[in-house]
């Protein structure tokens, strides 16, 4: 995928799927903009693609991508550096492991699931999921209709085709994300701006790395899938690239299940 001349925006690219996405989008020639809330991490990504020797320049910057002015102020540094952005990857992504409320008998979860769940931590979750993505493509959409091009590729989960007992937050937050991606898709569609996303399986990351480091809940996990095992970081990173370049104009409001099959 040549992206050369393409400026992309990546949030949470500190670490995991984030910095492999980047990374991807940065060997194919582009202007990457690392967004996270860490500036260290970011600064560990913009070295790895520096190492690579990737054609692009990069920009890291810390951003909590729920809080306005801090994304506008993203949004002039880019500006002043790149010009105008191509590309927008909306991957960052927290978790809450939780039930509603507490549940008679439900003894094995210990003091997690002894309190109701904090309608903050509820929000966290939707804030930085839902809230980060529509503040991220209400600042950078604009500029991509008025160029009469942009892609805008959200990471979603697989979630939203099965249920994850004590995950509602994150489950709500993904179904909400996806609604917003196929919304989103048909609004923008004849100013030649392609909206999708990708509904990923099991990735091993610092954020699912309980499940992987267990043995017994690792293999239940590869169970469920055909292929019985996890996705690669590079996987979802060139299907990320695939879905950023001019190669994808025509495909829009779709959301790709990148998981080996567990939801078929």
């Amino acid at each position: 995928m040549d992206l050369a001349g393409r400026c992309a925006v990546v949030t949470g690219a500190g670490r995991g799927l984030g910095r492999a996405i980047a990374s991807e989008l940065a060997a194919a020639g582009a202007d990457t903009v690392l967004v996270s809330r860490t500036q260290t991490e970011l600064d560990e990504t913009a070295g790895l693609i520096a190492a690579n020797g990737a054609g692009g320049q990069v920009m890291a910057r810390a951003v909590d991508i729920t809080v306005e002015d801090e994304i506008r102020a993203l949004h002039s540094a880019v500006s002043e550096s790149f010009g105008t952005v191509d590309i927008l990857v909306n991957n960052a992504g927290n978790i809450l492991y939780q039930s509603l409320v507490p549940l008679p008998g439900n003894k094995r979860h210990g003091d997690a699931f002894a309190e109701p769940m904090e309608k903050d931590a509820f929000e966290g979750v939707f804030g930085t999921h839902v809230v980060g993505a529509f503040l991220m493509c209400r600042e950078f959409g604009p500029e991509m209709i008025e160029n009469g091009y942009g892609r805008v590729i959200n990471i979603c989960s697989n979630v939203i085709e099965r249920i994850v007992p004590f995950n509602l937050a994150y489950d709500v937050a993904k179904a909400g994300l996806a609604q917003f991606t196929k919304s989103l898709a048909v609004e923008w569609a004849r100013h030649n701006v392609a909206v999708n996303g990708i509904a990923a399986g099991h990735f091993r990351t610092q954020m699912s790395e309980a499940q992987f480091a267990n043995s017994d809940a690792y293999a239940k996990m590869l169970r469920r899938v055909p292929m019985r095992r996890a996705g690669e970081h590079g996987e979802i990173a060139a299907l990320t690239a695939f879905l950023a370049s001019d190669k994808c104009g025509f495909l829009t409001g779709e959301i790709i299940c990148l998981d080996g099959g567990e939801t078929l």
